[in-house]
């Protein structure tokens, strides 16, 4: 396999850093807030370099320490020539602003008058013309603020001068909101061969999502998307444990809660105010383990993305041994023996998309390996030794060994924000993450 030294970056919105920064800095907490304190969070872990998107409108201070002192997030080089330049990508964002102003079922979309999407979408046009006559003056107008968000980051980007006010015309909003999320996804896949992951805002992940999935793509990278797997497997494996214990009927474990993601729930329960957070996510970020796990990500998109079919083929079975491996260690520490959580060989032969390989959002990335079939054997030992795969995830187990059992993420939150959370927020939150 190829080496590569830097784990694919990933794009997060401007508010999300808003949202994540307004939590720790003492705002209120509610479903939103808390997605987007989980999403950063996992980006900051799984990923060499958080970028967040282009603006004119901020920029980092002193207080920032993630970008200067640690040097993990930065902002996305404005550049606007060249065909990787985002006059190109402004024009392209924009275009499919209008194809989204035409779709049926897309949130948000339906939520505005037909007079308002045509208002809006008639401001899109207007700002085609604006962006092939002076790009650079067009990124004034991007930059505005987009106002459908979460409370903190309203607040947030409402003491900033966008040029864009909260009382503007709703058309106003609507064509903002697409043009800055267009954008975002335009960036991932600007250059084919350094694809970007996109995890969007709180606000802008159904749109997203839904946006995708009519175009049988993903934006979530493999890094995460790998950790969702041990998330649900290990709930699995946690219910049916508590579910077959005679002490269940006693009231044993009511108090565990499985669904608190595993990122979240670790990074809480090790500090002991909100002003820890950053330290402590930095310490797990930094750990051998996680630099491994990371590299070995990258590795795997490289074998995607090389066009080499024996180079696909083994990253493949090395995903699909890895997912083998950690639900073997998770039976481990939490099983029940006999009951194995464990997929058979016979169960995930067969045809394999090795699209679902790349990270990042796949729109236009330009891969283009197709569907490939492995053939049958008894065990995938044959390609590979399982502890040379579980070495590569061990940071995955190692998270699931330090999830806090003990506390709910009600909990949690209690302790370290020092603010109480409706029960509504919490499972709102959740909805939200299984959505």
């Amino acid at each position: 396999m190829f080496t590569q030294k830097k784990s694919l970056p990933f794009l997060i919105d401007n508010s999300t850093y808003f949202s994540f920064k307004s939590a720790i800095g003492g705002k209120d907490i509610n479903a939103s807030v808390l997605y987007n304190l989980t999403n950063f969070l996992e980006c900051l872990i799984f990923t060499d370099q958080v970028i967040l998107a282009p603006t004119v409108s901020w920029c980092p201070d002193v207080s920032d320490i993630l970008f200067e002192k640690h040097k993990v997030c930065s902002q996305y080089p404005i550049k606007t020539d060249g065909n990787n330049g985002l006059q190109n990508v402004f024009i392209k964002a924009l275009v499919s602003s209008t194809t989204d102003l035409n779709s049926h079922g897309l949130p948000i979309i339906s939520r505005y008058s037909k007079k308002e999407i045509k208002a809006a979408n008639a401001l899109i046009n207007n700002w085609k013309e604006e962006v092939q006559k002076s790009p650079k003056e067009f990124l004034k107008t991007y930059s505005g603020a987009v106002f459908e968000t979460d409370n903190n980051s309203k607040d947030y980007v409402n003491s900033l001068n966008t040029g864009i006010e909260i009382n503007d015309d709703r058309h106003r909003h609507l064509a903002q909101y697409l043009l800055r999320t267009n954008v975002a996804l335009e960036i991932t896949s600007i250059d084919p061969n350094n694809p970007i992951a996109y995890h969007p805002h709180s606000h802008r992940k159904k749109f997203v999502s839904s946006k995708l999935s009519k175009l049988n793509k993903e934006a979530m990278g493999l890094a995460t998307s790998l950790l969702k797997t041990i998330e649900s497997s290990a709930e699995q494996v946690i219910t049916r444990r508590i579910d077959n214990s005679m002490l269940s009927s006693l009231g044993a474990f009511s108090h565990i809660d499985t669904q608190c993601p595993l990122i979240l729930n670790i990074v809480l329960s090790g500090s002991n105010s909100a002003s820890e957070i950053i330290e402590n996510a930095m310490k797990i970020r930094n750990t051998r383990e996680a630099k491994r796990y990371r590299n070995w990500i990258s590795k795997l998109v490289i074998a995607v993305k090389s066009g080499k079919f024996s180079e696909q083929l083994e990253a493949e079975n090395e995903l699909i041994n890895a997912k083998i491996q950690l639900n073997n260690e998770l039976e481990k520490l939490y099983g029940l023996g006999e009951n194995r959580l464990v997929h058979k060989t016979s169960s995930i032969l067969g045809a394999v998309d090795i699209e679902k390989l790349a990270t990042g959002n796949l729109l236009g990335a330009g891969i283009s390996a197709g569907k490939y079939f492995i053939g049958k054997s008894a065990t995938l030992s044959d390609y590979f030794h399982n502890k040379n795969i579980l070495h590569k995830v061990a940071f995955l187990v190692t998270l699931q060994k330090q999830r806090e059992m003990d506390s709910t993420l009600k909990d949690l939150i209690t302790r370290t924000f020092g603010k109480q959370i409706v029960k509504d927020e919490i499972e709102i939150f959740y909805k939200s993450l299984n959505s």
